[in-house]
């Protein structure tokens, strides 16, 4: 049985105006002189890589291409701006909680954007199992794995959703269900062959996911 679900943040439960950052970004790589064939591709790249992973093998200074995005998108008042929720996790978060299912967030984003976030649309008193986010060693994996501790759940009895490759390769790694969230229209880089448990397009589908295979 459920007894604890873990959620990303950005993607899962939060989302940003694509087309505002897209252009944003457009015009960044104009500056930069850099052209692609599928701009709409280079920027999932740019948005779901590490700067490392998105920059190696070029010439291009990381740090002047980011400072000069975040200024066309308007810095953290334009990112704060131009996030929103999606319309219906504050329902399903509720429905879960009623079913006295432990809810933790596990975010690869930094203490203060997910402070701001989680504010702004009032989702911190969701969370009875915990928020752990990024710091320079606890990565998702273990920040997944932390919150079976906190919560003495095994791992047989945890699920944890995601929008990336990432948080399915993170709950492999430590046996908890895997859910990718792929909503409609979404680009997810490198899944072909990621062969995630479960796969929705919206949370309204988890809980009949999982009701099938006995998890409810």
């Amino acid at each position: 049985m459920l007894k604890l679900l873990g959620l990303d943040l950005d993607g899962t439960l939060i989302y940003q105006d694509r087309e505002f950052f897209f252009n944003a970004f457009e015009r960044t790589c104009n500056k930069f002189g850099i052209r692609a064939v599928d701009t709409d591709k280079l920027f999932e790249e740019y948005r779901q890589l590490s700067r490392d992973e998105f920059f190696k093998g070029t010439d291009y200074n990381p740090n002047f291409f980011n400072e000069f995005y975040k200024k066309e998108y308007g810095g953290f008042d334009g990112l704060v701006l131009h996030t929103n929720i999606f319309p219906e996790v504050k329902e399903v978060l509720e429905e879960f909680r009623r079913r006295d299912i432990g809810l933790f967030l596990a975010t690869n984003a930094n203490s203060f954007y997910k402070d701001i976030m989680l504010n702004k649309f009032n989702l911190k008193d969701y969370f009875n199992g915990g928020i752990y986010t990024r710091n320079i060693i606890r990565q998702k994996a273990f920040n997944i794995f932390r919150a079976l501790v906190d919560n003495k759940v095994l791992p047989s009895n945890t699920a944890y959703v995601g929008d990336l490759v990432f948080d399915v390769r993170a709950s492999k790694r430590v046996s908890v269900l895997d859910v990718l969230i792929k909503r409609p229209g979404a680009i997810v880089l490198d899944s072909e062959n990621l062969n995630p448990s479960i796969t929705v397009s919206s949370l309204e589908e988890l809980i009949p996911e999982f009701t099938a295979r006995g998890l409810l």
